[in-house]
């Protein structure tokens, strides 16, 4: 038994070696040389079975049935027993192999000796690039692609040993700071199959976060102009994003990255330009530039304060008043940066209107302007801003200073009253009262009889000035005018405040006089009538016949004086070009204004007709009276565009010339 063991150590020197663990032996050889495999029986009932369990042998012979490249590899050595030898060994050899006989069954492993073909850097490109996030642990791999036994795997940075095992796979967790950025990771493979070590080797190309930022100093900020403001970063990698807020909120929609490489470290310089408009609600606010990307999401901030200048807007506070407050004041702040502003007050000429009449008090109603200026002009280059407020200073009824307390009238023909007042708020009642043998008469509607009251703009004194405001014209239609009818009549106007009242006569007109009223138009056709008359009563003494023709020639005359009277002069074009139906549709003010003033703001459209849109479609259920037919020629105006123009006119006294483009 020593001889045999003494055997197997001398065979292991040269070809393998072997090692028993637990029922099987291990058997080492390399590639290409000879196993050995013992097997102490020798009798006829010993069998060799190998790879895929197939039978090798039967006492000391190699089977027949083996195919020819294995079965001539393969060879019984009868020493101190049947042992296996199999030459030229390779990689199908490796596997197990037991040695049966009636005496028992040994096992055997069989590994052969090789070294690793390759290692390899897992995390690295293809160029032996590690790019990870600087600051960031990172686990370097070294791996092993076969090789028995394992080889000693060694990492190593910058020649600086990390970790030596043997293994296929060697692992280390590094922490890479922007110092480690082009530092070399070596990954060594060493086997005693080997006649040089395996090297591979990669470099670390990190992302880096940029590491400083700075904004160029602001320039001076005028409200509503466009600048452009520098931010610039430095030392990123990849090129860092910039991002633009004023107090949290991100502009960044408006800005532009223009990048550039630093060399020798291949990091970005990154210069963010932002073009912007500032306005007033942005004023000290904190206007900040953050770059950031993906080595640093939250990235670095540079803010500054924004100093917007702007010209100033102006705030009146004020409160309407009724006639019994004599404190009527008004105060004007403007809002502007720089804050310091000259100030001026129009309207009333004063902060605090000065104390009057209380029936004079109702003049104090109207628009206040308040100008004020910094030295800063707006987008339209006024420096000097305007404020405006609407006053109102309730009270009873007034009336205007235009009125005319005496009218005209002629028997049997029709006349009016009219009389202006002004009235905050609106009037709640009118009366007309006929003063008859001393008693006031109260006047109803009526066949004789129509009172009318329309809002319009009429005239009156303000604190000594004549200016336009909004009243109320009051008028009295009376019909058929009888002797009786000349009299005095007076207005009564209440609101809730109280009441006022106005005398207006109504006196009678000669017709000669009235002639002289008429207008020259009237007074030409009746002088030329008179003169005619004079030259043929002058000649008609002759004949009646010669009275006759003389007669017809008057009437000729007044005929030829009518007609002149009419006659107008040849139009150039029935209808201007520009302001064709489909125009007037598009762009006209019945069309476009009322209908926007009838939808959203309602008051200015009592403002711009005197009456509200319930009373104005009213009225204009008398369109079918007035609408004309449709002809070959062109098509009527519609009667609400008539009727919109005649209120228009009675509200403002606008002419047609002015109201053509409606």
């Amino acid at each position: 038994m020593k001889t045999v063991v003494h055997s197997l150590l001398l065979f292991s020197l040269f070809s393998g070696f072997i090692e028993k663990i637990a029922a099987a032996t291990n058997i080492y050889a390399k590639n290409g040389s000879q196993a050995f495999l013992p097997c102490e029986w020798d009798d006829d009932s010993v069998m060799w079975y190998g790879i895929g369990d197939h039978q090798y042998s039967n006492g000391n012979n190699i089977l027949q049935s083996l195919p020819i490249s294995l079965r001539q590899r393969l060879q019984i050595i009868n020493d101190n027993g049947f042992n296996l030898v199999i030459n030229d060994t390779h990689k199908n050899d490796e596997g197990s192999y037991k040695c049966i006989s009636d005496n028992g069954t040994l096992n055997y492993n069989l590994y052969l000796i090789v070294a690793p073909s390759k290692i390899s850097l897992p995390s690295s490109t293809d160029e032996n690039i590690i790019t990870v996030d600087a600051n960031e642990m990172f686990n370097a791999t070294c791996e092993a692609d076969g090789g028995f036994p394992p080889p000693v795997l060694s990492l190593m940075m910058n020649e600086t040993l990390l970790t030596r095992k043997e293994t296929r796979m060697l692992s280390y967790t590094i922490n890479p700071t922007r110092t480690d950025d082009f530092t070399n990771v070596t990954c060594t493979a060493n086997h005693s199959e080997l006649n040089h070590p395996l090297e591979i080797h990669a470099m670390f190309y990190l992302n880096l976060s940029p590491t400083h930022l700075t904004m160029i100093k602001l320039p001076t900020l005028f409200e509503g102009k466009l600048v452009n403001i520098s931010c610039i970063s430095i030392g990123s990698r990849p090129q860092a994003s910039s991002e633009w807020t004023i107090d949290g909120y991100v502009i960044s929609n408006s800005s532009e990255d223009q990048s550039a490489i630093i060399n020798p470290t291949e990091t970005y310089r990154i210069t963010s330009i932002l073009s912007v408009e500032f306005n007033r609600l942005q004023n000290r606010k904190e206007l900040s530039c953050r770059s950031y990307n993906l080595a640093d999401t939250k990235g670095i901030i540079q803010s500054r304060m924004i100093e917007v200048y702007y010209h100033p807007s102006i705030e009146i506070t004020y409160k309407n008043t009724t006639e019994d407050d004599e404190l009527r004041q008004f105060n004007c702040k403007p809002n502007g940066n720089p804050a310091k502003a000259e100030k001026t007050a129009t309207g009333a000429g004063e902060v605090i209107l000065p104390v009057t009449n209380l029936n004079e008090r109702y003049q104090d109603s109207g628009i206040y302007i308040c100008r004020a200026q910094n030295g800063i002009a707006d987008k339209y280059g006024n420096k000097m801003q305007n404020g405006f407020v609407s006053f109102i200073s309730e009270g009873t009824p007034a009336a205007a200073s235009e009125n005319v307390y005496s009218n005209k009238g002629i028997l049997e023909d029709d006349t009016i009253l009219i009389v202006k007042f002004v009235s905050q708020p609106a009037p709640i009642d009118v009366f007309w009262f006929k003063i008859d043998d001393g008693r006031d008469v109260l006047i109803n509607n009526s066949k004789k009889y129509t009172k009318v009251i329309t809002p319009a703009i009429i005239q009156d004194s303000f604190h000594g000035q004549i200016i336009h405001v909004d009243g109320y014209i009051i008028s009295l239609f009376i019909r058929n005018l009888e002797v009786k009818d000349f009299s005095k009549y007076y207005c009564e106007v209440h609101n809730r405040y109280g009441n006022i009242s106005l005398t207006v006569e109504l006196v009678q007109l000669a017709e000669l006089e009235n002639v002289r009223e008429g207008g020259w138009q009237i007074a030409g056709i009746v002088l030329i009538t008179i003169v005619v008359l004079m030259v043929v009563l002058t000649v008609a003494f002759s004949s009646t016949k010669r009275e006759a023709r003389l007669n017809l020639n008057v009437a000729n005359i007044n005929l030829i004086a009518v007609e002149r009277r009419r006659r107008r002069r040849q139009r150039r074009w029935w209808t201007r070009p520009w302001l064709s139906p489909e125009r007037r549709c598009s762009f006209g003010l019945y069309d476009q204004l009322m209908t926007e003033l009838r939808r959203e703001d309602r008051q200015s459209f009592v403002h711009f007709l005197r009456m509200p849109t319930e009373m104005f479609d009213e009225i204009l259920q008398v369109g079918p009276r007035i609408a004309k037919k449709n002809t070959f020629y062109r098509n009527p105006l519609e009667p609400g565009l008539k009727l919109a123009i005649t209120l228009r006119h009675l509200a403002s006294g606008a002419k047609y010339r002015s109201m053509q483009y409606g």
